[in-house]
C-alpha cells in the first residue's frame, strides 16, 4: 500500500515537473496576481478611508476625484497630500515672513560669499579696561613686520608701514584709546584654492607692559576700516603674544537683484593663542584665515522701497512654490476637447469692468445686445413721445 500511494504521488507531480521547474512562468504569474490582489485590497481600503474622512466632500476643494477616475484611489490620496504639504509649507513660510517684516522692523539675512584675491589690512584700535580709563603708561609701538604662516627658517619678515592715528577721529568714545593704520598693507592668500602654500600675517609688538597692577594689563582691542569704529571687541592682557584670526564682512543697505546698495565693512576676531612673552613687550599677530567676504543684507527701515520690494518678491516666490503640484500631476490633454482656462478671479474683479479680455465672449455680448436693446427702445419711445404731442414740440421750438 505504501509503495502504491507513493507511485500515485509521484504520477500526480510528475506532469508539474516536466517542463516547469520551480520558480518558473507559473510561479512568477502566481506571484504577479498575489501583488496585484493585494494593491486592489489596499486600494479599496484608501478609498473607504477617505470617503470616511470626507473624500467626497471638503477634500474635492483640495483635488477634485474626477481627475483621477482613471487611476487608482492611492494616486488620488497622493495628490491631495502633496497638495496639503505645499499649502502648510506655503502659509508657513509666509506667516514667518510677514511677522518678521512688521513685527521686527527689520530683515537680515546672508546674502552671498564673495571671494576675494586679497584683503587690505585692518586697522586696529587698543582701549584700556575698565572702558572710559587710561592706560597706566602709554603703549610705544616698536615695530610691524609681514611674516608667513606656516613659515620657513631662511625666510625674512617684511617690514611693515603704519601710522599711529588719532581715535578721536574716528569717534569721541575711543578717548584715551591708541589706534593704528595698517590699510596700506595688502593681504594675500599664496598658492591654490583648496592647497594654499601660505598666507600673510602681521606681527605688530609694543613696548612695556602696562605697569605691575593686574588692573592696568588688561585691554580690549578691536578691528575697523575707514572712519568706522570697531563693532566687535575681544579683551587681552598687556605682555603677552595674542594670535588669531581676522574674519572680514561687508554690510549691505538697501542691496537688491538690481542694485548694490551701500556696503559697510566690519571685522570680527577669533583668538587663537595667547601666552606671556619673555621680554614684557606686547605682540599681536593677526590675519585673515579665509579670503572670503561675507555679505550680509541689512534695511534699517522697513517701509523703504528696496525692503517693500524683497518682500514681495520673497512672497510671490513662496506662493509660485503651487506650481510644484502641475509638475508632478500635469493636466491630461485631450485633442479633441482641451482644458478650458480663465483668467483669475481677482483679474476679472478688477479689470472686467474696462478690459474686455477679463470678460468671457458670451458675456461681453450679452452686455453688448443689451446696450443695443435699451438704445432701441429708448429711440422708441422718444418718437412716440413726439408723434403723441407734436403741437407741444413746435411750440417748444418757437420759445427756442
Amino acid at each position: 500500500m505504501e509503495a502504491g500511494e507513493e507511485g500515485e504521488r509521484e504520477s500526480l507531480m510528475a506532469p508539474e515537473q516536466e517542463g516547469t521547474p520551480t520558480g518558473g512562468p507559473r510561479a512568477s504569474l502566481i506571484n504577479t496576481n498575489v501583488a496585484d490582489d493585494a494593491q486592489r485590497k489596499t486600494d479599496e481600503f484608501v478609498e473607504k478611508m477617505m470617503n470616511k474622512c470626507g473624500g467626497k466632500t471638503w477634500c474635492n476643494n483640495v483635488v477634485d476625484g474626477r481627475q483621477f477616475e482613471e487611476y487608482p484611489s492611492l494616486t488620488l490620496l497622493a495628490a491631495r497630500t502633496i497638495r496639503i504639504m505645499l499649502a502648510v509649507f506655503i502659509v508657513i513660510c509666509v506667516v514667518a515672513l510677514l511677522t518678521g517684516y512688521f513685527f521686527e522692523g527689520k530683515i537680515t539675512t546672508l546674502e552671498e560669499i564673495d571671494q576675494q584675491e586679497f584683503i587690505a589690512a585692518p586697522n586696529i584700535a587698543m582701549c584700556p579696561v575698565p572702558w572710559g580709563g587710561t592706560f597706566a603708561a602709554p603703549l610705544v609701538p616698536v615695530k610691524a613686520s609681514l611674516m608667513q604662516v606656516p613659515a620657513m627658517d631662511n625666510v625674512k619678515a617684511e617690514a611693515v608701514n603704519y601710522t599711529e592715528t588719532d581715535c578721536l577721529k574716528v569717534t569721541s568714545r575711543l578717548a584715551g584709546c591708541h589706534c593704528f593704520d595698517f590699510s596700506s598693507t595688502i593681504l594675500r592668500p599664496h598658492g591654490d584654492r583648496g592647497n594654499l602654500l601660505y598666507i600673510d600675517y602681521i606681527r605688530f609688538e609694543i613696548q612695556g607692559s602696562a605697569g605691575s597692577s593686574a588692573l592696568h594689563r588688561q585691554f580690549a582691542f578691536g578691528f575697523y576700516s575707514g572712519g568706522l569704529q570697531p563693532q566687535q571687541w575681544t579683551y587681552g592682557s598687556l605682555g603677552h603674544i595674542i594670535e588669531g584670526d581676522v574674519r572680514f564682512e561687508e554690510v549691505a543697505k538697501g542691496k537688491t537683484e538690481f542694485t548694490e546698495g551701500t556696503t559697510t565693512p566690519r571685522f570680527g576676531f577669533r583668538l587663537a593663542g595667547e601666552a606671556e612673552t619673555e621680554g614684557g613687550n606686547t605682540i599681536m599677530v593677526f590675519g585673515y584665515d579665509k579670503y572670503l567676504a561675507y555679505v550680509v543684507s541689512s534695511f534699517g527701515n522697513k517701509y523703504s522701497i528696496f525692503a517693500m520690494m524683497t518682500v514681495l518678491i520673497t512672497f510671490c516666490a513662496a506662493i509660485n512654490n503651487f506650481g510644484l503640484f502641475e509638475i508632478m500631476f500635469p493636466e491630461k490633454v485631450d485633442d479633441e476637447s482641451p482644458a478650458q482656462l480663465q483668467p483669475n478671479s481677482c483679474c476679472s474683479y478688477v479689470f472686467g469692468c474696462c478690459c474686455i479680455c477679463c470678460k468671457p465672449r458670451a458675456e461681453f455680448d450679452d452686455e453688448q445686445s443689451s446696450s443695443k436693446v435699451s438704445s432701441r427702445r429708448k429711440s422708441r419711445s422718444r418718437k412716440s413721445a413726439t408723434e403723441a404731442s407734436p403741437g407741444a414740440s413746435e411750440e417748444a421750438d418757437s420759445r427756442v
